[in-house]
């Protein structure tokens, strides 16, 4: 594994890790200021920035105002140090908060003395670096260092996702103090009832009616109690969540509610003293001897006349709750995933788009046939790996669908003829050495192409060659064959070894099921089988232990093309003057020598700042740009050579998708995904460059 991708490794799951701890808060029992405050800790102790704050929108007085602030001298030293303003308030439109809160985009500056940031009357912390990052609807996330630092892609991205897990945790907990505060107001308003009883002789049985009327048909459970913790009266709420009848529980013990002894005797202590009391997430014994997690909140009821303590208990299931918060938390964790998975692919790209050009380029320079072979097979597999990663970006959600769905032409010999070439290191070069000798034989007529992706076509064959030589660990043979049946096509793949019994032979394409040892996934044929359906073809297999096994495919026949009368003359291109902009290195310098290779002047640019003023200065034929680059982005670069009438090629590793009429209005003349083809690269080329 390079470097990078060790790195790149690393920094997923150290965002991985913040983020799971972050979601942890969510589920304790806290209100949201507490969350506020945990939650900087957190950032400032993973990820070494000095300083950390939250910035909470109040609608009632249209301002953010700071919650909560961390630094680095209270988490490592232990040291309370009041160097930040805790009434620090931000008028609407003032600032960079503001900015951010309301355009949901957020800002990274590396270095204040090169790109300056707003000073903020009342602020005590003066930063050198900054990361100010919206949190949805609640606010924004400051996160800043007294010194510069140079936000990479990855640690953009990183905390883009931290900002938007924190957002949806913050909604979560805001409903959760809601929740806390209508408990607090019910008993306040029952308690001013009471006085009210109290004092007030005159419509007294009405009174008393209108607080039954309440109690009964408030949604949380509540039951009266007196002094000694008999229960005197329950609604019709608690007496559902405990699934029992009002003798269950009138006249008996608050006692038998509670599965935890320790739990008791809190609410006894309380009940004695006549004090509030509020258990949280507690479990309640049901009838049937389950129970339930639940909120308690105990509020005494003093009688007028005497020193005695009555109390009404309010019991709120959290069942329900507990489940939606975990399943929150479930979600987000996928959706980060999902994110990272996307961002994981697009590096993929560029590490494959090296791979694959310095692959081309040397094959120009190879003529040794043997070696030249083995060159192609490197591209070969490149563009397979090229494929599985779009169809990851296809299922994450950062590529387009509907080309990755497209029916396109397999030539079934050319594909057996590849899968052998690939797969001939392992049936040959390894076992031929131990005395295992494999033989394969093909018997394949000229046949009309196959309606399925040359990538997934050869991914199915190998799957199924690398099942057949392990099914002959003393060696045999391997036949491919292949006929027209109606409108359609029909290969088949026999081995001479050892077969399966019946058994076996029902459940081989079940996900995950496998007959080998544990470190073998059992997805290969589930794979195949997804990858025919998705094709329109089936897959079915014969064996029997003893006499080999046969696996059978069946491909629809592919649409027939209207073939071009004549094609397209190809103009003369040479000695154009291209400008490639990327910030991988290995990129620019694997485009300089494709370009040059096809005869092109050729300037290579890491910065996209240098780019801008490159195009500005130089007498230029094309732009080459990446998409995804920190500080400015390839459409910056479309824009600024558009005023110029520079046509624009754009890279991506992203697997994104655009309409013509949205490339044309940002300047861009075509999108090339990576990893790319010299030859596909030189045609786009000619196409951006004629037109």
């Amino acid at each position: 594994m390079s470097a990078d991708m060790q790195v790149d490794t690393y920094s997923t799951m150290h965002a991985m890790g913040i983020i799971l701890r972050i979601t942890e808060v969510m589920l304790q029992d806290i209100s949201r200021d507490e969350v506020c405050q945990k939650i900087v800790d957190i950032i400032v102790e993973e990820t070494g920035f000095e300083n950390s704050s939250i910035l909470l929108y109040d609608p009632s007085s249209d301002k953010l105002k700071l919650q909560a602030a961390s630094n680095a001298a209270k988490i490592y030293k232990g040291i309370t140090v009041d160097n930040f303003n805790r009434g620090l308030e931000f008028e609407r439109e003032f600032g960079l908060a503001w900015e951010v809160f309301e355009s949901q985009v957020p800002i990274f500056i590396s270095d204040s003395s090169k790109e300056k940031i707003p000073e903020v009357e009342g602020a005590k912390i003066k930063p050198i670096a900054l990361a100010c990052l919206p949190l949805a609807s609640e606010g924004v996330l400051n996160i800043s260092n007294g010194a510069p630092f140079k936000f990479t892609t990855r640690t953009k991205r990183d905390l883009v996702i931290l900002a938007s897990v924190i957002g949806n945790i913050l909604l979560c907990s805001g409903k959760g103090d809601k929740l806390h505060a209508s408990h607090n107001q019910l008993q306040n308003m029952v308690a001013a009832k009471t006085v009210e009883f109290n004092r007030i002789n005159r419509d007294l049985q009405e009174s008393i009616n209108y607080m039954e009327a309440i109690i009964e048909n408030t949604p949380q459970g509540i039951c009266l109690l007196d002094h000694f913790g008999t229960v005197r009266n329950v609604n019709r709420s608690l007496l559902r969540d405990l699934g029992c009848e009002p003798s269950y529980l009138v006249g008996q013990s608050i006692k038998k509610l509670f599965k935890d002894p320790d739990h008791y005797m809190r609410f006894r202590t309380a009940l004695e003293a006549g004090s509030m009391l509020r258990l949280s997430d507690i479990p309640i014994v049901r009838k049937d001897g389950t129970s339930i997690a639940a909120d308690l909140y105990m509020h005494p009821i003093r009688h007028s006349q005497s020193d005695t303590w009555n109390a009404m208990v309010v019991i709120h299931d959290i069942t329900a709750q507990k489940q939606a918060s975990r399943q929150m938390a479930y979600v987000e964790k996928l959706r980060a995933l999902g994110t990272m998975a996307g961002g994981i692919a697009h590096d993929f790209n560029n590490l494959l788009a090296t791979i694959n050009g310095n692959a081309e380029l040397l094959a120009l320079e190879i003529e040794d046939e043997v070696q030249l072979a083995r060159v192609n097979n490197i591209i070969v597999a490149v563009a397979d790996g090229a494929h599985s990663v779009k169809r990851l970006q296809a299922f994450t959600g950062f590529g387009a669908e509907e080309r990755y769905h497209t029916v396109l032409k397999s030539d079934i010999d050319k594909a057996v003829s590849e899968v052998i070439d690939l797969t001939r290191p392992m049936w040959f070069d390894e076992l031929n050495p131990r005395g295992i000798n494999i033989q394969i034989q093909k018997e394949i007529p000229p046949l009309p192409p196959a309606a399925i992706h040359e990538c997934d076509l050869r991914e199915i064959l190998t799957n199924l060659v690398f099942n057949a030589v392990e099914a002959m660990p003393s060696g045999g043979t391997i036949t491919f064959r292949a006929k027209q049946v109606d409108e359609s096509i029909q290969l088949s793949v026999s081995d001479t070894g050892v077969g399966m019994p019946e058994s076996i032979k029902n459940r081989i394409f079940d996900p995950y099921y496998s007959t080998k040892d544990v470190s073998n996934s059992g997805l290969g044929l589930s794979v195949c089988m997804g990858l025919l359906s998705q094709a329109g073809g089936t897959i079915t297999v014969e064996s029997e232990q003893g006499k080999g096994t046969t696996f059978i495919i069946n491909l629809p026949l592919a649409e027939h093309e209207v073939q071009e009368s004549q094609q397209t003359k190809e103009s003369d291109v040479s000695h154009l003057k291209i400008l490639a902009v990327d910030d991988e290195a290995q990129i620019i310098e694997l485009l300089t020598l494709m370009l040059k290779e096809a005869g092109h002047d050729v300037i290579g640019c890491t910065e996209p700042l240098d780019a801008l003023e490159l195009i500005e200065k130089e007498d230029l034929d094309l732009v080459l740009t990446d998409l995804g680059m920190p500080g400015i982005s390839g459409w910056e670069i479309a824009r600024k050579a558009k005023d110029r009438e520079v046509p624009v090629i754009l890279l991506t590793g992203w697997g994104a998708q655009y309409e013509d009429r949205e490339l044309t209005e940002k300047g861009v003349s075509a999108v090339v995904s990576k990893p790319f083809r010299l030859s596909e690269l030189t045609q786009i080329i000619q196409q951006a460059t004629n037109s």
